[in-house]
């Protein structure tokens, strides 16, 4: 919040981490929550750029994509931060 976000959408594949459990999105939701920023899982909407877009709009600005990759190749933040960006 000290840099200030307001929102959270979570892109993940996975909604829970069997060996990070508290990137669990219920845990996660209310570490959130607690922050006084919004948090939100969109896991199967993650590359739909339309839904993100959408979500986004709906959240209070600025808000932030959380996704989880090995390679940032792989990760869809990049191409659904460019679609943000062109739908602003």
């Amino acid at each position: 919040r000290a840099a200030g976000l307001r929102s959270i959408i979570d892109v993940r594949e996975l909604d829970h981490s069997a060996k990070r459990p508290w990137f669990n999105s219920d845990v996660l939701a209310g570490t959130m929550r607690a922050a006084g920023l919004s948090y939100v899982f969109l896991g199967a909407l993650r590359q739909d750029a339309a839904a993100i877009s959408a979500e986004a709009q709906r959240s209070e600005p600025p808000c932030c994509l959380l996704g989880l990759r090995g390679f940032a190749r792989e990760c869809p933040r990049l191409g659904l931060s460019q679609r943000l960006e062109e739908d602003h």
